[in-house]
């Protein structure tokens, strides 16, 4: 007849096989220095005797344990097989479905018997104190008044009493609660360090590359993940990796199903695979959303390469990605008014000062690889007599509609602003002076093509140059603007090219940026 445990119902062979099947688990989970039978052992072995000397550390054993995640169960077997003056000890925990799995042991010379894993197994199963099984006895241990595991002890110079070894369990249930407790502290402490650092950072307007570097870097350290990563979504919706930090060497980034998840449900979520690279091999991911003013605008994940996260990992990580939302909307913020300090509210062009910057970059970059810059100068011909004739709402209106038309004839890397009361730049990249007044017949062909309301038909001249060997923004401005004054004084409607008998400009070129508003 097949003999049964007298824990589970399970044939004796089968609690060997299981218990075999967990110790390979808890060897790939749980550190230590391995003993005889691959169970951790404590590295510094406990005084005997019992006592409160055995005692006084156990806490801070457990603290270190707990917070280094492993080791945990070879400090509750050491301690119960000193407390009780016992030839050893094992320790089991109720994993997540309730099943006890051996967690430490403590032996000086043969592997823990059958009958003492048993005899944990009931103990943490059942709650009863003091079980007798086989000559080993076992005591429940619990963590904040709910079941944890249990502990089991055997042989040893005495014989044991069910106080005894109650008491052990008891001190180590309040040891084990105490040191989680402190855990839980110190990691809220530090959770809390982290979020005011980032916010600090947020609120002093540091660069959206940096913030997202330091929100990735404190994700990883927060929920001791071996990467964490930002994405976005880019214009058609798809998500890109923004800004990883990994403590292994490398990052391939490849969307996965925590990413997508959390960015369609706009909750966190967790998962089995890898969305930041297939380099970790059976990688937990957690991930929560980014969100800017109610719309998903990408997703943090954080990744774990053999455990999984937590309870409450993803409520923490939803924290920073809640700071990463504000970091976006701060920097969109901070383009809006950089873009808005650089458009001509009239017209809707760029103004004097989106000019000037651009027009610095350009000469910068046509200087450095040797390509050709050209420049178009035009203004309205008689555009005062409009004023003064019409009113200056309705040469408003005028200079509204010439920006309309101009607008339309730009291309892409191009820029049409307007730099003066009625003076409009056209800066033509990669365009050398004969494409620079074809540019500016185009234009004024728009300007002439059709008439204006309250109006009627007008013209505009124009002139035109391109950057010279050596010359500067300024230089290309003066040349310009020389061609501009022989346009018009040989005009109208007429354009001109810059050619070195050109007249000096009348008053040095495009007016100075004072901060006032455009002369009419």
């Amino acid at each position: 007849m097949t003999r049964r445990s007298q824990t589970n119902g399970l044939p004796a062979s089968g609690m060997e096989a299981a218990r075999r099947a967990a110790l390979r688990a808890m060897r790939r989970a749980v550190g230590g220095a391995p003993s005889q039978n691959g169970l951790p052992r404590r590295r510094e072995p406990w005084g005997r005797g019992g006592g409160g000397d055995l005692g006084a550390d156990l806490t801070d054993a457990l603290f270190a344990a707990v917070d280094e995640q492993e080791g945990v169960g070879a400090v509750l077997a050491d301690y119960a097989a000193a407390r009780c003056c016992a030839a050893g000890a094992v320790a089991v925990h109720l994993d997540g479905e309730g099943t006890a799995q051996p967690v430490g042991a403590h032996h000086e010379e043969a592997s823990p018997p059958l009958v003492a894993w048993e005899a944990a197994d009931q103990a943490a199963r059942t709650g009863v104190a003091a079980v007798e099984h086989g000559g080993a006895y076992g005591a429940p241990i619990r963590m904040n008044g709910r079941p944890w595991g249990g502990v089991a002890v055997w042989g040893g110079e005495r014989p044991r009493s069910p106080r005894e070894l109650a008491g052990c369990a008891a001190d180590l249930s309040s040891a084990l609660t105490l040191a989680t407790e402190r855990i839980e502290l110190a990691s809220r402490a530090r959770e809390e360090a982290a979020l005011r650092r980032i916010a600090t950072a947020v609120a002093a307007g540091r660069e959206l590359p940096a913030l997202h570097s330091l929100v990735v870097e404190e994700a990883s350290v927060m929920l001791d993940a071996d990467a964490a990563a930002i994405f976005t979504l880019d214009e058609r919706g798809a998500a890109r990796l923004e800004q990883a930090f990994t403590r292994p060497r490398r990052v391939e980034a490849n969307a996965h199903d925590s990413v997508s998840r959390a960015i369609s449900s706009q909750h966190s979520t967790r998962s089995d695979a890898s969305a930041i690279g297939n380099w970790l091999g059976g990688t937990f991911s957690i991930a929560a959303p980014i969100t800017v003013r109610g719309a998903v605008r990408g997703a943090l994940v954080a990744e774990r390469a053999e455990q999984p996260f937590g309870a409450g990992a993803e409520e923490r990580l939803a924290a920073l990605g809640e700071l990463a939302g504000l970091a976006i909307l701060n920097s969109d913020r901070s383009a809006a008014l950089s873009a808005e300090a650089r458009i001509d509210h009239l017209t809707g062009l760029g103004n004097r000062r989106a000019f000037s910057e651009r027009l610095s970059d350009e000469v910068e970059r046509a200087r450095r690889y040797g390509h050709p810059l050209g420049l178009v100068l035009m203004d309205i011909d008689e555009f005062k007599a409009i004023n003064d004739t019409f009113g200056h709402p309705l040469g408003d209106d005028v200079l509204a509609e010439v920006a309309r038309r101009l607008s339309s004839l730009g291309r892409a890397g191009e820029l049409v602003a307007r730099i003066g009361g009625d003076e409009i730049a056209w800066l033509l990249p990669e365009t050398d002076v004969e494409g620079a007044a074809s540019a500016a017949e185009r234009a004024l062909e728009a300007i002439t093509s059709a008439s204006f309301s309250g109006v009627g038909s007008l013209s505009a001249s124009a002139g035109v140059a391109d950057l010279s060997p050596g010359g500067g923004p300024a230089e290309l401005v003066r040349r310009a603007d020389a061609a501009l004054l022989r346009a018009k004084v040989e005009g109208p409607g007429i354009v001109r090219r810059a050619g070195d008998d050109d007249p000096p400009a009348l008053g040095g070129g495009a007016p100075p940026d004072t901060g006032q508003p455009l002369p009419r």
